[in-house]
């Protein structure tokens, strides 16, 4: 059962989608390449620990060792929103990234 609260060492899926985003806003703006490779970084640790590989969508919530704390994937504060939101500003950024490299 999820904890009422957030525990210190759990991994929230949330902020692992606004870190793709902002990374990729980062790069965008900056063109340091340092925001591209925290994006990379990132984008490799959620995509390979909080889908369910089985039936999809993100877990909630992770531990440290990066295994789901329990099966939640929807709640009274997971919903079906920062993940396709993240994902489709990701893509925004980077067919952006992709314009402005054609030029």
């Amino acid at each position: 059962m999820p904890h009422l609260y957030l525990l210190w060492d759990i991994k929230l899926w949330w902020p692992h989608n606004e870190a793709t985003v902002a990374s990729l806003y980062a790069y965008r703006t900056t063109g340091e390449e340092k925001f591209l490779r925290m994006f990379e970084q990132i984008d490799e640790y959620a995509f390979s620990h909080f889908p369910d590989p089985v039936h999809g969508e993100w877990y909630a919530y992770l531990n440290r060792r990066g295994e789901p704390t329990h099966l939640l994937k929807g709640g009274k504060w997971k919903t079906f929103f920062h993940v396709p939101r993240a994902l489709l500003i990701s893509i925004q950024q980077m067919r952006l990234l992709a314009e402005a490299e054609a030029r």
